[in-house]
């Protein structure tokens, strides 16, 4: 085995890694998520506040210290089930997505590793990247909203806004993402097109 096939053996491996390694994380993250937002006393979502001055320890610590608060984790068992199956989509939504997002970049990085940059595969893998973003971001920050709504509407609060302007600006990253991906996916179709019409030529 030469010096070159030998490195990128050990590139495609390394991606390899980091892919599983990824995936691992995702997943893992979304078990912690289930955790934390579906407890014994009920559906617990985080939620803004109006600034106040609290005083707490520093988990797993003794040390106090003294700051003000802007979010609060609200528990309550009262929430609809429509708001509850939202949130547990928010998350499903957002773990599935980023699964997809590293198994297409996986596969990406295998076909640059052998030398096809050009083809229709890196084209369908772009795409797949670009929809799975905007997926992620619609989805997993619209469910999230309507979740958020149910707590609200469960601790009394009787009116709602359908979505924060927080929240919507949070969207436009990923818009913006998406369509740089789904551009570029649209470089590479095109320059696999003059590939093929050049190799015609010759």
């Amino acid at each position: 085995m030469s010096a070159v096939q030998r490195s990128s053996a050990a590139d495609g491996f390394t991606v390899l890694l980091w892919g599983a390694a990824a995936a691992l994380l995702t997943v893992i993250s979304a078990i912690t998520d289930f955790a934390s937002t579906f407890t014994p006393d009920g559906l617990a979502l985080t939620m803004r506040v109006d600034p106040a001055a609290v005083s707490a320890v520093i988990e797993s610590t003794a040390v106090a210290v003294v700051g003000t608060a802007t979010k609060m984790t609200v528990v309550s068992a009262d929430v609809n089930a429509i708001s509850t199956a939202c949130a547990a989509a928010s998350i499903l939504i957002t773990a599935l997505a980023r699964l997809i997002i590293v198994g297409a970049a996986m596969h990406l990085a295998w076909s640059f590793l052998r030398g096809r940059f050009f083809s229709p595969a890196v084209t369908r893998d772009l795409y797949v990247i670009s929809i799975a973003v905007i997926v992620w971001g619609f989805g997993g920050i619209l469910f999230d909203r309507m979740a958020h709504n149910g707590m609200l509407t469960a601790v009394g609060v009787e009116e709602t806004e359908p979505l924060h302007p927080l929240e919507f600006w949070g969207i436009t990253g990923y818009v913006f993402a998406s369509v740089a991906i789904g551009l570029l996916a649209l470089a590479f179709r095109r320059g696999f097109q003059l590939q093929k019409d050049t190799e015609g030529l010759v």
